[in-house]
C-alpha cells in the first residue's frame, strides 16, 4: 500500500508500517471466523484490517452488567452434607423448589407498531412518524352518531354539487367514476349507522306468572294435587324455570302454596282478586298494578299438567318478535297459535258440533246439514285449550287476554309481510320506508301513519306492518287517520291498500340479508329470480351499410328499461366484468360467427339471454354501476363509451369492505372448498350429458313432426289422383276421402308435435343450459384463480427468496452499505406485495366460497326441471294419443280392411 504523505517518511511510533498478509493467512482467518461464529460487525472489522494491512483487532470482553443481562449465572444450590432425610423446611430453604426467572435475550417486539409501520410502507412507501393523540372531550355516543350521519349527508351533497360543476365544464366523464365510488363509500357508512341505530330492542321484561289461589271450593287446594308424584304447582314451576323468562312469579293467597313455591318470587294476591267469582284477568291485573316494570305477562295454568317447555319457548320467541298476544289451542295435539292482525292465531278444529234444545231436539252449530262439508274443503274452527297466555301489559290494562279489536286480515297483508320479512323476522326500517314510498301518499299522511303504527325504536313487527297497511288503505279512501278506525272495524275485514311495484322492496330485503351475514348467501333460487327478469329479442332487420350486423332488444324489469345492443356490446361488458370482478362467476359468451344463418342467430340469442340473466341475477354483480349503465344507456356506440368510462374502475378487492377481514369469513375446514370444487366439476359432466339427451329428445320430436308432415303431403297427393279410380273401381273414391281426412289429422299431429318440442326446448333444455352455464363458469373461475393469482403469489415468493439470498451473499462479500440498503428497500417492497397477495388470496377464497353457495342455489332448479319434463311428456303423449283416437274412426269409415280387392275385381 502506498504512503499517503510525500514530506513525512514512512514509519515511526504514530505511523507504523503496513503489514502484508499472504493469501494463506487470508484463507486461514476466514476459516477461523466461520468456526468462531463471529458477528457481522466483527467480521467486517477483520475484513477491513486484512484489506488495509492493519493489525487485527483485539478481542473485547463484555462488561459485567452486559453479561448478567445476557445470561444469568446458575444459582448455587446448597446440598446437605449427610445422607439423612431432610425436613420440608430444609428443602424449601435450600431453594430446590424455586424456578429460575426467564429473561429474554431480546425485547419482545411491539406488534401494533410493526403493523402500523408495514401499513405505512404499503400505503406511502416510507415510514411515517406516529402523531401524538389529540385530546378531545368525550361526547355522548348518540350525539356522535347523529353528527357523523349529518356530516356524511353534507359530504355527499358537496360531491354532487362539485360533480355538477364539472359536468358544466365538460369534465363529467373524467370524474364520474371517482365521485360515484366516494358517494357509495359514504352511503355504506350511513347504512352501518342506520343498522346500529335500528337494532332491535330486547329489553322487554317478560314475566312468567302462575295463578294459584288456595280457596277453591270444588277441589280444596287443587294446585297442590299430586300428579305423577309431584304437585301441579311444582310441575308447572319445573317447566317454567327451564325457559328464559325475565322473572318467574307465583300469585297466591295461601301459606301452604307459599311454602310449595320455594325460592321463586311470590306475589300475595289481594282479597278481591282471590274470591270464587274473580276471573284470571282480575288476578293478572292485581299483579300488573304492583309490578310496573313488567311489559309482557306469560300466564301458565297449574291445571294443565301437559304443558311443555318447548311450547313456552316458541311462544316467547314470537313475543320477542313483537306479537301482542300468543296463546295455546288444540284439537288432539297441542299447538301454538296466533292471529295475523294482533298476533293471535288459533289451531283449527274440524269437529262438527251440535246443540241440544230444551225440548230435546238438536240442531247443528257450525255447519249446514244441506251442505255437509268435507274435511279438506272446510277451514275448520278455532278451539282454545287455556294452557297458557302471553299478553302485553296494555291489553291486560284494558281487561283482555286477547285482542278485542281484532279484525279479519286480507290475504294481501300476509303477502306483503312475506315480501318485506326474511324468514318471518321483523321488518327492517329501511324496508318499511321503501314500502311506504310505493303507496303514493303525501308526506303528511306518511308521518301520521308512522306515528300511529310505527314503533318508536327498533324493527317493525308483523302487527306494526298490518296496522300500517290498514292505515294506508284508509288514507287512500280519504278518511281521517286515527286509532278509532281500528275500534270501528272490530269483527270486519280490514281494507286492502293499493300498493305499487314491490320489486324495489324485494331487492332491498335481499341486500340487507346479505350484509347481515356476509359468510352465508342465504338466498333460495326463487329469491334469486326476483332480482331481475331479462328479455333478449332479435331485431328482425340487420344494420350496417356494407358489413351487416344483428342487434338485440334488451329489456330489464328491475330498471324498467329497453335498449338496443349488438354482440360487441356484450363482449365489452364481459371484459369489463372480468376486470371488475375477477373472483366472481362471469359466464362465457356464446361464440361469434361472421356468416350466420337463422338457426345460429336464434341459438346465439338464447345464449345471450342466459348470459345476461346470470349476470343480472348475481347478488353482487347486479348492484354495480357497470350493469346499470349497460341496461339503461341509450347513447350510440355503447361498446367504446362503456370502455372509456369504466376501464379505470378498480377491482372488487380494492373497493370491498370485506377485503381485510375475508380470512375470518372462510370456513374452518378449507378442504370443504376443494371438495365442493371437485363436486361441481363432476356436476358439469352430468348436467352436460342431461342437456345433450334433452336436446336429442327434442330433435326426435322435431323429426317426428317433419315425418308426419311429409306423410300427410304424400297422402294428399294420393287423394288428388283421379285416373286410378277408373281402373280400380268405385272403392277408390271412398279411399280418397279417407286420405284427405287422414292427411288433415296428420298435419295437426305435426303442428302439435312441433309445439310440444318448442315448449320443451324453453322449459327443459334452456333451464338445463342455464344451470350448465353456471357450473362451467364456476369451473372457469377456479382455473382462472389457479393460473393467475396462485402463479403471481408463487412468483412473488421466489423473487423475495432471491433478494434475501443476494443480500446474504453481499454481506458476506463485504458489499458497501448503500447496496445493502437498496436490497433492503426492495425486500420491503416485495414484502408488501406478498402481503397484498395473501389478502387477495383470502378474499378470492371467500368469493369462491360464496360463488359455490350460489351454484348450489341454482341446483334447486333440477327438481322443477324434471317435474316439468315429466308433466310435458305426459301432456304431449296424451295430446298425440287424442289426435290418433280422432283419426281411428275416419280410417275405419273410409279405409276398411275387408274390401277383398284382387286385381281390380271384387
Amino acid at each position: 500500500m502506498e504512503w499517503s504523505s510525500k514530506n513525512v517518511p514512512p514509519g515511526g511510533i504514530l505511523h507504523p508500517a503496513k503489514a502484508t498478509y499472504s493469501p494463506e493467512t487470508h484463507q486461514f482467518l476466514r476459516v477461523l471466523m466461520n468456526e468462531s461464529k463471529l458477528t457481522m460487525l466483527q467480521r467486517k472489522k477483520v475484513d477491513y484490517c486484512l484489506r488495509n494491512g492493519e493489525p487485527l483487532p483485539l478481542p473485547t470482553s463484555r462488561s459485567c452488567s452486559e453479561m448478567s443481562a445476557r445470561k444469568k449465572l446458575p444459582r448455587v444450590v446448597i446440598r446437605p452434607g449427610s445422607s439423612k432425610r431432610r425436613t420440608r423446611e430444609t428443602i424449601l430453604n435450600s431453594g430446590a423448589y424455586e424456578r429460575e426467572r426467564f429473561i429474554p435475550r431480546q425485547p419482545r417486539p411491539d406488534r401494533d407498531k410493526e403493523k402500523n409501520r408495514l401499513q405505512n410502507r404499503m400505503a406511502f412507501g416510507k415510514d411515517v412518524e406516529p402523531k401524538p393523540p389529540k385530546f378531545t372531550p368525550k361526547k355522548n355516543e348518540t350525539e356522535q352518531e347523529v353528527n357523523r350521519f349529518d356530516q356524511l349527508v353534507s359530504e355527499i351533497k358537496e360531491r354532487e354539487e362539485w360533480f355538477h360543476q364539472m359536468e358544466e365544464l365538460g369534465e363529467g366523464d373524467k370524474y364520474k367514476l371517482v365521485i360515484q365510488q366516494q358517494i357509495q363509500a359514504r352511503v355504506r357508512e350511513m347504512e352501518k349507522l342506520k343498522l346500529e341505530d335500528s337494532s332491535p330492542s330486547s329489553g322487554r321484561h317478560v314475566a312468567a306468572l302462575i295463578l294459584a289461589r288456595g280457596g277453591s271450593k270444588s277441589i280444596p287446594l287443587k294446585n297442590l294435587a299430586l300428579v305423577g308424584g309431584r304437585s301441579l304447582l311444582t310441575n308447572s314451576l319445573s317447566v317454567v324455570q327451564r325457559v328464559d323468562f325475565s322473572s318467574v312469579w307465583v300469585s297466591t293467597d295461601h301459606e301452604r302454596i307459599l311454602e310449595e313455591a320455594g325460592p321463586v318470587n311470590v306475589h300475595w294476591r289481594s282479597t278481591e282478586s282471590a274470591t270464587d267469582d274473580a276471573s284470571s284477568v282480575l288476578g293478572i291485573l292485581d299483579f300488573v298494578e304492583s309490578h310496573p316494570e313488567v311489559d309482557v305477562i306469560a300466564l301458565v295454568q297449574c291445571t294443565s299438567p301437559f304443558v311443555r317447555s318447548r311450547y313456552l319457548e316458541q311462544a316467547l320467541e314470537w313475543v320477542k318478535r313483537g306479537r301482542e298476544c300468543v296463546f295455546s289451542a288444540s284439537r288432539q295435539n297441542i299447538r301454538l297459535c296466533f292471529n295475523d292482525i294482533h298476533s293471535c292465531v288459533l289451531y283449527r278444529s274440524h269437529s262438527l258440533r251440535w246443540f241440544q234444545e230444551a225440548d230435546g231436539r238438536v240442531r247443528p252449530i257450525n255447519f249446514d246439514i244441506k251442505k255437509r262439508p268435507r274435511r279438506q274443503d272446510w277451514s275448520g274452527e278455532f278451539v282454545e285449550n287455556g294452557m297458557f297466555y302471553f299478553v302485553e301489559r296494555k291489553l291486560v290494562k284494558r281487561g283482555f287476554l286477547q285482542s278485542a279489536s281484532a279484525g279479519t286480515v286480507p290475504p294481501l297483508y300476509r303477502e306483503v309481510f312475506d315480501v318485506c320479512s326474511h324468514n318471518g323476522e321483523p321488518v327492517h326500517r329501511d324496508v318499511y320506508q321503501c314500502l311506504l314510498s310505493q303507496c303514493n301518499l303525501s308526506t303528511g299522511q306518511l308521518k301520521v301513519i308512522w306515528d300511529l303504527a310505527g314503533p318508536s325504536q327498533g324493527l317493525i313487527t308483523r302487527t306494526n306492518l298490518y296496522k300500517t297497511l290498514a292505515l294506508v288503505a284508509w288514507a287512500q279512501q280519504g278518511k281521517t287517520l286515527s286509532e278509532k278506525l281500528f275500534n270501528s272495524s272490530a269483527g270486519k275485514e280490514y281494507p286492502t291498500p293499493s300498493i305499487g311495484d314491490l320489486t324495489p322492496v324485494k331487492n332491498l330485503v335481499l341486500q340487507l340479508n346479505l350484509k347481515a351475514n356476509p359468510a352465508v348467501l342465504g338466498l333460495t333460487y326463487t329469491e334469486i329470480t326476483q332480482l331481475d327478469t331479462i328479455s333478449v329479442e332479435l331485431v328482425p332487420e340487420k344494420k350496417g351499410l356494407f358489413l351487416k350486423h344483428s342487434e338485440y332488444l334488451v329489456s330489464s324489469r328491475r330498471f324498467n328499461s329497453k335498449v338496443t345492443r349488438r354482440y360487441n356490446d356484450f363482449l365489452a361488458l364481459q371484459e369489463l366484468l372480468l376486470n371488475r370482478f375477477p373472483y366472481r362467476v362471469v359466464p362465457r359468451l356464446p361464440p361469434k360467427k361472421i356468416v350466420s344463418d337463422a338457426h345460429f342467430l336464434e341459438s346465439r340469442r338464447r345464449g345471450l339471454h342466459r348470459w345476461l340473466t346470470l349476470v343480472c341475477r348475481h347478488p353482487t354483480i347486479c348492484q354495480d354501476a357497470l350493469v346499470a349503465f349497460f341496461l339503461t344507456d341509450h347513447g350510440p356506440d355503447i361498446q367504446h363509451r362503456i370502455r372509456d368510462i369504466f376501464r379505470r374502475a378498480p377491482d372488487e378487492f380494492m373497493t370491498s369492505d370485506l377485503a381485510a377481514t375475508a380470512k375470518n369469513l372462510l370456513p374452518a375446514d378449507h378442504g370443504e372448498i376443494a371438495s365442493s370444487r371437485e363436486q361441481i366439476r363432476s356436476l358439469v359432466q352430468v348436467v352436460g350429458k342431461l342437456k345433450l339427451l334433452a336436446e336429442a329428445a327434442i330433435e326426435r320430436q322435431n323429426s317426428y313432426a317433419r315425418d308426419s308432415e311429409d306423410f300427410a303431403a304424400q297422402l294428399k297427393i294420393l287423394s288428388a289422383a283421379s285416373n286410378i279410380g277408373q281402373v280400380f273401381g268405385s272403392q277408390w273414391g271412398s279411399m280418397q276421402k279417407g286420405f284427405t281426412a287422414l292427411s288433415r289429422e296428420l298435419y295437426s299431429l305435426s303442428n302439435k308435435s312441433q309445439q310440444n318440442a318448442n315448449v320443451e326446448q324453453i322449459t327443459v333444455c334452456e333451464r338445463l343450459a342455464l344451470l350448465l352455464d353456471v357450473l362451467i363458469s364456476h369451473k372457469d373461475l377456479c382455473e382462472r384463480l389457479e393460473k393467475g393469482l396462485a402463479h403471481d403469489h408463487q412468483q412473488a415468493l421466489s423473487k423475495m427468496l432471491s433478494l434475501k439470498k443476494r443480500k446474504i451473499q453481499g454481506v458476506i462479500r463485504g458489499t458497501d452499505a448503500e447496496s445493502v440498503e437498496q436490497l433492503e428497500a426492495k425486500m420491503l417492497t416485495q414484502e408488501s406485495v406478498i402481503s397484498n397477495m395473501e389478502l387477495r388470496s383470502d378474499f378470492s377464497l371467500y368469493c369462491v366460497h360464496m360463488e359455490t353457495q350460489l351454484v348450489y342455489a341454482y341446483l334447486e332448479t333440477l327438481s322443477s326441471i324434471l317435474n316439468s319434463l315429466v308433466s310435458l311428456r305426459i301432456r304431449s303423449h296424451s295430446e298425440l294419443a287424442d289426435i290418433w283416437k280422432q283419426v281411428q274412426p275416419v280410417v275405419q269409415e273410409y279405409l276398411p280392411i275387408d274390401y277383398g280387392i284382387v286385381n281390380g275385381n271384387a
